[in-house]
């Protein structure tokens, strides 16, 4: 049986995040927003989706051999922002300061992905750290200001020490993440 999986790093938000994501709540709760559980916050490295048993298997190959000669880092989640148009937002996130180690990181998966046939349904890497999704919003121009309120605001650094091979389990109330295998940086 196939399952849904993804590449990814957890991040353990600190005050500065939380606070953050209280305070949106409160400024947005005339819209109707699927929270992030604040203990599933994570960066995607990769989103693979349906996998077989056997791409599973190459894909810890994978990552095995990139996490294998590849040193921890730190990067910075800096910035708040939104994907969707100005009138219709769907998506609440926290950006990533650019940062050469996660960007390498990534492209080295990437790459080895493309490899074995699995490739990325994104042009570029964007990282970010969803927060919300978006059912329905009244006022767009209350996300906007809240936008420039924190575009510049540096919320934590992390400190990059493992990446996660997670399966995604839906249920109609939650998703749960398992992690398949954890894999550490040197």
């Amino acid at each position: 049986m196939n399952k849904r999986t993804f590449i990814a790093i957890n991040i353990t938000p600190e005050k500065e995040i939380t606070d953050a994501i209280n305070e949106l709540k409160k400024s947005l709760k005339s819209f109707k927003i699927n929270w992030v559980n604040t203990q599933k916050i994570h960066l995607t490295f990769f989103f693979i989706g349906d996998t077989t048993e056997e791409k599973i298997t190459e894909v810890r190959k994978i990552l095995k051999s990139v996490t294998d000669n590849f040193k921890d880092f730190d990067f910075i989640v800096k910035g708040f922002g939104f994907f969707g148009s100005k009138k219709n937002p769907r998506v609440l996130w926290f950006g990533v300061e650019e940062n050469e180690n996660l960007n390498l990181l990534q492209n080295l998966i990437s790459q080895n992905l493309k490899n074995i046939g699995i490739n990325s349904d994104k042009d570029k890497f964007s990282p970010h750290l969803t927060i919300g999704r978006i059912k329905f919003s009244e006022n767009s121009e209350i996300i906007e200001k809240i936008e420039n309120k924190y575009n510049k605001t540096i919320f934590q650094k992390v400190k990059v020490s493992e990446i996660i091979y997670y399966e995604s389990i839906l249920s109609s109330t939650v998703v749960v993440y398992k992690p398949i295998e954890i894999f550490k940086l040197k």
